[in-house]
């Protein structure tokens, strides 16, 4: 039976998530509403994402999870726009191809 799981990001998850929006196809930024071209720089993005995993949670204006699939890491959740205590916007993204259209989300 498959195990659907998340936890909160770490340090480690950093690179799965920058490399998901570096490889990320025209097609697939578009049906996303991205503009490579508004992108930051990925280390600039890593450093940012670095530095919300390490701010204390109510100065946070993101929070990211990591969803996992039988403890394989799949994608990746961000709740963003914060009013600490009283609402969010989350966003799932899913790294993995074969994670896709399966009903996790």
């Amino acid at each position: 039976m498959t195990q659907l799981s998340v936890a909160p990001m770490e340090e480690q998850h950093l690179d799965f998530v920058v490399s998901y929006w570096k490889n990320a196809s025209p097609d697939d930024l578009a049906r996303m509403g991205v503009d490579r071209n508004k992108f930051p720089p990925f280390d600039v993005f890593r450093k940012n994402l670095s530095n919300t995993l390490n701010a204390g949670a109510a100065a946070q204006k993101s929070f990211y999870l990591i969803w996992y699939v039988d403890d394989t890491a799949i994608g990746y959740s961000s709740l963003k726009d914060i009013d600490y205590g009283k609402h969010g916007n989350m966003h799932l993204h899913m790294w993995a191809p074969v994670a896709r259209g399966k009903g996790y989300g």
